[in-house]
């Protein structure tokens, strides 16, 4: 049986001091904020995700309203943690009552986009380093 290994075991190259840097001066393309509006339906805006780049966001917004809908099942203190990694970031959930975990890897321009939502942006905080135990 040949099955993907879940993402919490893949191993990513960790991100330079220039690389965390640089997160703070991307701007999200304009397409890449209107994913993220609720009435961008995939009937009403056939031809726009029909084309390549509407493919590309299409992936994006699933994953942002996946995010969205877990968080309102939640408790209003439940973060969403994310650390840069080299190419984009990684974004992570826990959700303890349900035993799972929502991680996704995020370009650079898809987490400026993520950092602008209104629900989602106020809920992102840096994953806390590791101790000295590399815990």
């Amino acid at each position: 049986m040949n099955r993907k290994a879940p993402l919490k075991d893949w191993i990513f190259e960790e991100a330079s001091p220039d690389d965390i840097r640089a997160l703070d001066a991307v701007t999200p393309r304009p397409a890449l904020l209107a994913a993220l509006e609720r009435e961008r339906s995939r009937n009403h805006n056939f031809d726009f995700y029909d084309s390549p780049e509407g493919r590309r966001l299409r992936g994006f917004r699933k994953i942002a309203l996946g995010f969205c809908r877990d968080l309102s099942r939640t408790a209003p203190d439940r973060v969403i943690t994310y650390r840069p990694v080299k190419g984009g970031v990684v974004i992570r959930l826990d959700l303890p009552e349900l035993r799972a975990i929502r991680q996704a890897f995020l370009s650079a321009e898809e987490f400026a986009a993520f950092r602008r939502h209104e629900i989602l942006g106020q809920r992102l905080e840096p994953e806390p380093a590791p101790d000295a135990d590399g815990n």
